[in-house]
């Protein structure tokens, strides 16, 4: 039986957070998540991700900054950032940094996140077992 695809969600709104849980799970997705950078930044060295929905605005650092973080440990992880405060610098940003898209909140799950998500992991190659994660690198 093949793994469920795992899908690292960094954002501290809790509602959304399990909303998106909610239906990303009955996608048959394995969802994790985490509401603030430091926390994110310790589960992407653990472990591996097929994608990352990320927040750009969380309590500790930018989101920015775990896009940035995560193309260094995986350059293979898919990456959605999702923000309320979109700005063209901030897309543009967030794209040159590797993220593969950009969702504006508020989005309606079915009709804008599912197909996205659908979308970014269909256009990565499936993870490498023989990949070793960060922590069996460091």
């Amino acid at each position: 039986m093949d793994q469920p695809l795992r899908i690292l969600v960094v954002d501290d709104e809790i509602d959304l957070v399990r909303m998106l849980r909610t239906h990303l799970e009955a996608e048959g997705y394995q969802v994790i998540t985490a509401s603030n950078g430091i926390t994110a930044l310790s589960l992407l060295a653990q472990d591996r991700f097929d994608l990352l929905i990320v927040d750009v605005k969380i309590p500790d650092m930018s989101g920015l900054d775990i896009v940035r973080a995560a193309r260094q440990v995986d350059g293979n992880v898919a990456i959605i950032m999702m923000t309320a405060y979109a700005t063209v610098e901030t897309v543009i940003e967030a794209l040159r940094l590797g993220a593969d898209d950009f969702l504006v909140k508020p989005f309606r799950v079915n009709f804008a996140l599912l197909p996205m998500v659908e979308r970014c992991l269909a256009a990565r190659r499936p993870l490498d077992p023989a990949q070793p994660s960060m922590a069996e690198v460091s």
